[in-house]
């Protein structure tokens, strides 16, 4: 079991049961974000939100969304002459990248025949999309006994990439980019990751394997979960990004979990889910 762990498990999966439950984010706190405007990656015009929840449910009590469709979109406003940037509005047409954080559930949707991309941050109350890679202050995430990360898995109607990035400061951390596969709705899965296998820097560098595209350390080494600057997820990132993509995740939490007598590795498309959108009517 050593050996997997320290060779080939960088996010360990377990089925076990957990003993504690600490927040990353419950995404019962509304916030939207979308984008009918085809533009390149991280420009301008990449659709922003942030929303603040001090009852807890939100680490670092903010989180910040930056959603940008790249290619497909249409914004009918724009097509019947109106001027650009007038915001992605369903009632019109509008087709493009949306992202909703409602009831529990993250939703990311790309509309029929459009490419995009979106980021969800936890960097503190920064009001702004660039990340702080201290904003948290230093959170101790392992401080209650936790060990790793809890993911409830809901649905994937298409395989994808996605990171997952964890930062202690500018100089430690841990990004790890993830090939996902389909999961089907009806069948949600949890997937637990260990907070030792994103701090372990044999595996800095390393990728290939297991549906893990690659894992990059900062220059300085890896996140240190108990002092934890920002977190974020982006998704959609391959070099060939999915067109038409949408995906579903519960909530995320941190948890204090026995040691599994069974480990699995990477294998059913970790964060990946799907949702049903309004673009499977059109």
């Amino acid at each position: 079991m050593n050996i997997l762990k320290t060779s080939m498990a960088l996010l360990l999966l377990s089925c076990s049961a957990t003993s504690y439950a600490g927040t990353i984010d419950l995404f019962t706190t509304f916030q939207f974000a979308g984008d009918d405007e085809n533009t390149l990656a991280n420009t301008s015009t990449t659709a922003k939100s942030y929303t603040s929840d001090f009852g807890g449910s939100i680490l670092g009590v903010e989180r910040d969304f930056s959603v940008n469709a790249i290619s497909g979109a249409t914004d009918d406003f724009v097509n019947v002459g109106s001027p650009a940037g007038d915001g992605f509005n369903v009632a019109q047409g509008s087709l493009g990248t949306t992202m909703v954080a409602t009831g529990g559930k993250l939703n990311f949707v790309n509309d029929p025949g459009v490419v995009g991309i979106a980021t969800v941050q936890w960097d503190g109350i920064d009001g702004s999309s660039i990340l702080d890679k201290t904003g948290l202050g230093g959170a101790n995430v392992k401080l209650d006994g936790s060990t790793g990360f809890l993911v409830t898995i809901l649905e994937s109607d298409q395989a994808f990439e996605f990171q997952l990035n964890v930062y202690t400061d500018a100089t430690h951390f841990t990004e790890v980019t993830i090939s996902s596969t389909i999961v089907l709705a009806g069948a949600p899965l949890e997937r637990f990751i260990p907070f030792a296998d994103l701090e372990n820097s044999a595996l800095c560098g390393l990728g290939g394997f297991n549906q893990i595209e690659s894992v990059v350390c900062g220059a300085g080494g890896n996140v240190d979960f108990g002092n934890l600057g920002a977190m974020e997820l982006k998704f959609n990132t391959a070099n060939v990004k999915t067109a038409a993509l949408d995906l579903q995740i519960a909530s995320i939490t941190t948890e204090k979990v026995p040691e599994p007598s069974v480990l699995m590795l990477l294998s059913a498309g970790l964060f990946s889910a799907g949702f049903m959108s309004r673009k499977k009517q059109k």
